[in-house]
């Protein structure tokens, strides 16, 4: 009988290999975590949530995850305990090849704060966001009797603020006024400037960016104390 001899070493290599893909594979799981760090992402410069309070939400039991071995990790069910986070956007948390748990945090993205009926943070996704006890955002205030149907408005009108260099630099309040609707009140001269609503926002911020350029040039934005955008292709200016 004759024998194929490079058939033999194929199938003997392969099992070597698996042999030891299989010894690393239990030995890589029956190590311990040898420690935990974790990091967020740069968007912010300031942190909304404590990395404290982030290792006590992956913590899984009363032993503490450095003395846990890998294999009793369930990774998923760490990364849901993060984002259920109020002040979570998304985690991911892995184990590195030399024991160390990394959990990677993104945290929500506050635009515009209430600061009435309950104060909060509207993010980026135009969610309520609760109030930090680690860090206060800098963004607009929110002001007036708002209601949960105005949120949608407020969050339209606070993206715009947040995207646009002029109203990001002079915006320092969103009001809801009951007889005008929503203003911008501006960091110069405290100019209270009228939109009504976020119907053709577009529209009305163009408006006032020819109105503002032609008041500077003239000295005359100091005269004014009100500017209201909700007519059509007009922008009405009240002296003081």
């Amino acid at each position: 009988m004759k024998f194929n001899w490079v058939n033999i070493r194929i199938i003997l290599m392969v099992m070597v290999v698996s042999s030891l893909y299989a010894f690393t594979s239990i030995r890589h799981d029956s190590q311990k975590i040898g420690d935990v760090k974790v990091s967020f992402d740069e968007k912010h410069d300031n942190l909304f949530i404590s990395e404290t309070t982030v290792n006590k939400l992956l913590i899984q039991n009363e032993q503490g995850l450095t003395s846990m071995f890998k294999d009793r990790l369930v990774l998923g069910k760490m990364e849901a305990n993060l984002i259920a986070d109020k002040m979570i956007q998304n985690a991911e948390v892995y184990v590195s090849v030399n024991g160390i748990l990394k959990a990677k945090v993104e945290q929500r993205t506050p635009i515009a704060r209430v600061v009435e009926n309950g104060s909060y943070y509207i993010d980026i996704q135009g969610q309520k966001m609760p109030l930090s006890p680690e860090y206060s955002a800098r963004v607009p205030l929110i002001s007036g009797n708002i209601l949960e149907s105005d949120i949608e408005s407020l969050y339209t009108a606070a993206m715009k603020v947040r995207e646009d260099d002029f109203l990001k630099k002079e915006v320092i309040t969103i009001d809801k006024n009951a007889l005008h609707g929503f203003e911008f009140r501006f960091r110069t001269n405290e100019l209270r400037v009228v939109f009504g609503d976020t119907d053709k926002l577009d529209r009305k911020i163009k408006n006032l960016k020819a109105f503002y350029k032609k008041a500077l040039k003239d000295s005359m934005l100091v005269t004014y104390n009100k500017v209201d955008l909700r007519f059509e292709n007009q922008v009405v200016c009240t002296k003081k």
